[in-house]
């Protein structure tokens, strides 16, 4: 998906390493023997600023997993409709405005890490196709745009190292009510399986307008998919069934072997002498 005009800005080096590629992770099994270990100076140049919605959880198991202490990071949660309305009109948890407050007074040096869109593309984007007969092509795109334009938004107030992860993968399956993610949303009559290939587009149009712009994209979706069924393997299921959220420790230990392949590729980028 390409980025208009209007919406190409200059690039700024990032303080931490923006502009280093795409860790999406195939894979690659790095909690396995031989994956990066960090040195405590590499993680003592971090801090982190993350925000999403409900599912940032697995960043905060990601973090400990990593051992990271706590004054290192912190965590904005804004609600269950994550912000990423279409078309610009106003969300009904109001993300952005709680990001932006949260972050007017952070150190702009600080790594912003963006876990957004699970709803959008498991619930908004389908009910907004019921009720207005919205196509979902059109919604993927003018949601994608308010992204991009709240990473402007950040970029203009001076945070220039963000981090773009791709949305969650949804987990409710068709006719489930159990737990108040499935009754808020079984107006919604997509299958799983559409569910999550939009949400496979999504993140396919977050990683290209990472790269154009400049920014890291990290995603654990390779990882989740269950070739077979094309949804989310049940390895990464919740236990509790009322919870539409993946297992926090599963999906969290995901997220840190992809945090610490990108610390250690800025670490090591760090110690390469001046060219």
């Amino acid at each position: 998906m390409q980025l208009t005009n209007a919406m190409q800005s200059a690039r700024p080096r990032a303080a931490f390493g923006q502009g280093q590629g795409q860790i999406q992770g195939q894979g690659q099994g790095l909690s396995q023997p031989g994956a990066p270990v960090l040195s405590l100076e590499a993680m003592m140049h971090c801090n982190f600023l993350f925000l999403g919605d409900s599912h940032i959880a697995y960043f905060r198991q990601a973090m400990q997993i990593l051992g990271f202490l706590s004054w290192q990071y912190q965590f904005c949660e804004a609600g269950v409709a994550t912000g990423i309305d279409n078309g610009g009109r106003q969300s009904a948890t109001n993300a952005f405005e709680i990001f932006h407050r949260f972050l007017r007074d952070k150190n702009r040096q600080s790594t912003v890490v963006l876990q957004l869109g699970e709803a959008v593309c498991s619930f908004v984007i389908w009910h907004r196709a019921m009720l207005y007969g919205e196509a979902v092509s059109d919604q993927l795109r003018a949601s994608i745009s308010a992204y991009v334009t709240f990473i402007h938004d950040i970029r203009r107030a001076g945070f220039i190292d963000i981090v773009i992860t791709g949305a969650t993968l949804p987990t409710i399956r068709e006719g489930e009510v159990a737990g108040a993610a499935a009754a808020m949303r079984r107006e919604v009559t997509a299958t799983l399986a559409e569910r999550t290939k939009l949400t496979l587009d999504y993140n396919r149009a977050l990683q290209t307008n990472a790269r154009e712009l400049g920014l890291r994209y990290l995603d654990i979706s390779a990882d989740l998919i269950d070739p077979a069924t094309k949804t989310v393997r049940s390895a990464y299921l919740n236990p509790d069934p009322c919870d539409h959220h993946l297992d926090y420790n599963a999906a969290g230990q995901l997220w840190a072997d992809r945090l610490r392949l990108m610390i250690a590729a800025e670490s090591s980028r760090r110690r390469l002498p001046a060219a």
